[in-house]
């Protein structure tokens, strides 16, 4: 099992990005220690076994990840069926949970340009501003470098690995402000700066790059430690929003991290552009967000130009009271009939 996951670790290295890697790592050695990870493929991954894994997951996880471990396990038995290492899919029999599109949670405006002020370390705070204002995926801005960055041109160069694009994203003025206070916190604390350092890398209280050597008072050497390590991404970018809304007393559900801010952020620029028109605005929040359909960028604003048809007629006023007039009452029929 151990030697099967890496080589489809290594396959997937070269078609998703760290974080998704890390991610697909998390679940399929999950998978490897409830079944056995010194057993091979063809014997660990039968189909009673592996129906009773998730069977199990099911009782654990919400239904939507529910369908993420299934959908990611079902890649990687794809994969060892194509190297010969099993004959029959063992999730033929095993389908989807049922899940509800509830309305998710979407921060407004201002609670957006606050949260920032919440992050614990000056990395945290530019990361919530990089993701306010640039609605770029966790993955995204984890696997951004040093050299992406261009502040005299206002530009971040970024691999948007779900479409397949390189595109070179501008900076508002609040991320512009942000990543200069953080890049010089950064170089403080790892020393000068390497194009091909992580743009927001791991933090390890003094588990970092050493910076300088001294000299206690009695003469002993010591070694001044940096605590950002400038090679390793961060891991759990949900841990750092989640704890950033909650100290700004946002209530939220489980499951909101980077994408609560990408959502977020997508529906503000909408709201911001739709006085322009609605189309317009839609496809510029598309090309924002790198979809390839308008109808998938509906779905993720959580609107359409019938609902916003809709809530324009609806909210704030009543309907029913402003069809009583005279004229556009139709009379009822007497309970004695016609």
């Amino acid at each position: 099992m151990e030697a099967a996951i890496k080589d489809f670790q290594d396959v997937r290295s070269t078609q998703v990005g760290e974080h998704a890697l890390y991610n697909d790592g998390v679940i399929l050695q999950q998978l490897a220690r409830a079944v056995g990870p010194a057993k091979q493929v063809h014997r660990a991954m039968v189909p009673s076994v592996v129906e009773q894994y998730m069977v199990n997951e099911k009782q654990r996880l919400n239904g939507a990840s529910y369908n993420k471990v299934r959908s990611r396990l079902s890649g990687f038995f794809l994969f060892c069926r194509r190297r010969g290492w099993l004959d029959d899919d063992p999730l033929a029999f095993v389908g989807k949970a049922r899940t509800v599109r509830a309305e998710r949670l979407r921060l407004s405006p201002a609670e957006l340009l606050a949260l920032p002020g919440y992050a614990k370390i000056p990395r945290d705070k530019a990361l919530i501003v990089a993701a306010c204002n640039t609605a770029m995926r966790s993955g995204e801005l984890c696997s951004l470098r040093i050299s992406d960055v261009d502040l005299d041109q206002g530009y971040i160069r970024a691999d948007i690995t779900k479409s397949g694009v390189q595109d070179q994203m501008p900076i508002p003025d609040e991320l512009d402000t942000a990543l200069r206070e953080w890049l010089i916190v950064y170089a403080a604390d790892a020393g000068p700066l390497q194009p091909e350092w992580l743009l927001f890398p791991r933090f390890k209280i003094g588990g970092g790059r050493r910076i300088s050597t001294g000299q206690f008072a009695s003469g002993a050497p010591f070694d001044r430690v940096g605590s950002y390590l400038p090679t390793e991404p961060i891991r759990h970018t949900a841990r750092i929003i989640q704890t950033a809304m909650t100290d700004a007393g946002l209530t939220f559900e489980k499951g909101e991290g980077m994408h609560t801010l990408r959502r977020s952020a997508a529906r503000a620029y909408f709201d911001w552009r739709v006085q322009s028109g609605y189309d317009g605005a839609l496809r510029e929040c598309a090309a924002w967000l790198h979809h390839k359909n308008v109808s998938t960028t509906e779905i993720y604003l959580g609107i359409t130009t019938e609902k916003l048809h809709r809530d324009k007629a609806l909210k704030g006023k009543s309907f029913l009271s402003s069809m009583i007039e005279s004229d556009k009452v139709i009379p009822l029929r007497s309970a004695e009939g016609t």
